[in-house]
């Protein structure tokens, strides 16, 4: 099991109910929640965390959200 914000994207894509509504590229993540309510539920608990404190870009009407992860620069 992945730690940090990957292991929360991780349990995300999990929970997140229907596949096509949560994108992750490794570095943007989207969350779109359709209107279930337990996505909306989701994004609530999301909201009290250092995660959405973070990573957080911005949300639009509808419950669509936006987050920007920046990748871990590689040791030289």
């Amino acid at each position: 099991m992945s730690s940090g914000p990957q292991g929360l994207i991780d349990h995300l894509q999990k929970l997140w109910e229907w596949d096509d509504y949560i994108s992750w590229d490794g570095e943007y993540l989207e969350l779109h929640t359709g209107g279930w309510s337990g996505n909306e539920m989701v994004i609530m608990a999301l909201e009290k965390t250092f995660f959405w404190f973070f990573y957080w870009q911005k949300s639009e009407r509808g419950g669509h959200y936006y987050f920007t992860i920046p990748k871990k620069k590689e040791a030289t």
